[in-house]
């Protein structure tokens, strides 16, 4: 019931519908690496996120990956395909341990017939996702390695709310992790935070960096934080073939 009554997606239901819905409900336990779904399976239900990270990431035939987006803790996934028919567009697996709460197909189609606005929801969120996959294929197209780091540190500083001179915060993943997003390797994200420190727009140890030079952070990125502030929030699960520079 609190799982979902946290998501926007249910809050025009009524108690009883809450009620009924989360009897249909099961929590699942992923170890680390765990598969959720995977590319062209048909869609089964909603899954909400208790605790922990999922990874969402399209792969090529000969293994490479692309990560697209990471949901976290009462954020929900897998509706697009629940409204449309289609099957799943992307991989996704437990970045973490994590906990989620299943809602099957049936059960999430009779509330969203039940109480149509649900729709809406979806609307809106599949348009904030659709502006990050804008930022997305923009990073992944446009922008050399260190533009694609820089812009990663710069956002990871919005979402904390430490864009500022001498503010310091952590990086939510880790360089492997942050190479695998931005479709390179992790000694060239490594070499790139070794430059952004050389040219004094941040330093950085392990996971902590501090924002040494917030105009430099932001010509390194080619961004500002007015324009990546509006779409750092919204995500997607593209039907794209993932793209790897080396460096």
């Amino acid at each position: 019931m609190e799982a979902l009554k946290a998501l926007p997606l249910f809050s025009g239901l009524s108690e009883k519908a809450l009620e009924m819905l989360s009897t249909r409900t099961v929590v699942r336990t992923l170890p680390e690496k765990t598969y959720l779904f995977r590319e062209g399976e048909p869609a089964a239900g909603l899954y909400i996120i208790l605790k922990g990270r999922i990874e969402i990431f399209r792969a090529t035939p000969d293994g490479r990956e692309q990560v697209i987006h990471v949901e976290y803790r009462n954020r929900h996934l897998g509706e697009l395909p629940l409204l449309d028919g289609s099957p799943y567009p992307a991989s996704a697996r437990a970045g973490t341990e994590t906990r989620v709460v299943f809602l099957p197909r049936e059960a999430f189609q009779w509330a969203y017939r039940e109480r149509p606005e649900i729709a809406d929801v979806v609307i809106r969120d599949l348009g904030a996702r659709l502006r990050k996959l804008v930022g997305l294929v923009e990073k992944l197209s446009l922008k050399e390695v260190p533009a694609r780091v820089a812009t990663a540190v710069l956002e990871a500083a919005i979402a904390a709310d430490k864009a500022r001179d001498q503010a310091s915060f952590h990086l939510p993943s880790t360089q492997d992790e942050m190479a695998t997003r931005l479709g390179t390797t992790r000694e060239s994200v490594s070499r790139a935070m070794g430059r952004l420190g050389r040219e004094g727009a941040i330093s950085h140890k392990g996971s902590r960096v501090t924002i040494k030079d917030l105009g430099k952070l932001q010509r390194a990125a080619g961004s500002t934080v007015e324009n990546l502030t509006g779409s750092i929030f919204g995500k997607i699960l593209p039907a794209m073939s993932p793209e790897r520079s080396r460096d």
